[in-house]
């Protein structure tokens, strides 16, 4: 059961540790940092831009190093926004590494005014380790939101955002905060799930038939999570597809209620002009609203700071009582060794079907993403496909 384990690992966060830099033809984060400052075509919104890049000692199976990135607007840029002196910790999705994500980054901080973190989970890209379960995501995110609460970032001037797989961790990591130490953390959440399985069905098209054996497979091997999404203050969701769940924001305040609903007006995401992309694998900057807004687009940073505009002033108004800022991680969940039901195998089989059919029908995914890809899925059909 534990190589079951790590073969859906394969498939739904498949990992590779790799010097992103040496690949790129530089000795280090730092001498990638210094040469897009000198020439902004390289990489857009460099310039202004304050940097710090380490690693954090994580525990899962077994004490590990993560890479962490932190990318912070000088105040000429951030301030009289509505991101000035918060900080927004990104959740990325199935096997997106920090580095590939360097523009989407910087564009939000310019445009909003937050400082961005973002790490790398455990095996991939600099980060050490394994990630072999759910579970193994969620402790790496505890690990980076625990350090920055030591460092003196106040729990109200966090931002969790997430998207796909990433949005399952994120709001994991926020509910496990939430029971152990009583705090609230706001959520930008994309394409939100319920479940892995919810997301599997939603993004791959399960058939029926497998349906529930995938669900069973899930609980085995560690690799699913019941959560339930809250509607309040906290919580902003963008829709980047009709089958998206529509989740409504009210804080009960008259006075307000009218730009709330402006952002459940203009919650539907859309592929930009000349992006030829399915929305969910497309960065923010490459969206906009459905939507939009006296005769003008909507983009997604535009949205994103009509909700910390809004998030702002409801936190403003209502202090957290804090006196625990530390969360335990997450005991993993024991994986026995077990006989494998024919019905499971046949799921599993159907699962790396229905994600290589997805998987090729993405052709704009960048170079070392798509390879990281393939190798989940060639090791999944080595290993257990043809078996």
């Amino acid at each position: 059961m534990r190589i079951l384990q790590k073969l859906v690992a394969s498939l739904l966060f498949p990992t590779e540790h790799f010097d992103w830099y040496a690949k790129s033809g530089y000795k280090d984060f730092w001498a990638y940092f210094e040469a897009q400052k000198v020439n902004t075509e390289l990489r857009p919104g460099w310039n202004g831009i304050a940097a710090e890049q380490g690693t954090l000692q994580s525990q899962g199976r077994e004490k590990h190093n993560i890479d962490v990135l932190m990318l912070k607007p000088e105040a000429y840029i951030s301030q009289n926004k509505p991101g000035h002196d918060l900080n927004v910790l990104n959740f990325f999705g199935r096997a997106e590494y920090y580095e590939s994500c360097f523009c989407t980054m910087l564009l939000q901080a310019h445009a909003t005014g937050a400082t961005m973190y973002a790490f790398n989970p455990a095996g991939l890209g600099g980060s050490e380790g394994q990630t072999e379960a759910l579970y193994d995501l969620i402790n790496d995110g505890i690990t980076v939101v625990n350090t920055l609460f030591r460092q003196g970032i106040h729990p109200d001037k966090m931002i969790f955002q997430g998207h796909g797989l990433g949005s399952i961790v994120q709001e994991a990591v926020a509910q496990h905060f939430a029971q152990v130490c009583g705090i609230k953390i706001r959520q930008i959440n994309t394409n939100s799930f319920h479940s892995i399985y919810e997301m599997l069905v939603s993004t791959y098209g399960i058939d029926d038939h497998f349906k529930k054996a995938l669900a069973k497979l899930l609980q085995l091997i560690g690799w699913e999570i019941a959560l339930e999404f809250a509607v309040d203050p906290y919580h902003c969701y963008m829709q980047r597809t009709a089958t998206s769940k529509k989740l409504y924001i009210s804080t009960g305040q008259a006075h307000e209620l009218v730009r709330w609903r402006w952002l459940e007006k203009h919650a539907q995401m859309q592929v930009t002009s000349g992006i030829h992309k399915h929305p969910e694998e497309c960065y923010l900057f490459e969206l906009k609203s459905t939507m939009q807004s006296k005769g003008q687009d909507v983009t997604a940073y535009d949205f994103i700071n009509e909700y910390l505009s809004l998030s702002n002033a409801y936190v403003k108004a209502h202090g957290q009582n804090l006196t625990k800022l530390q969360a335990p991680y997450i005991e993993q969940q024991k994986v026995t060794e077990e006989h494998v039901e024919q019905d499971v195998a046949a799921a599993m089989e159907h699962l790396y079907s229905k994600i290589a059919q997805h998987d090729a029908a993405q052709p704009a995914l960048d170079p070392i993403r798509q390879k990281i890809l393939e190798a989940g899925r060639h090791t999944v059909a080595q290993h257990f496909i043809t078996s």
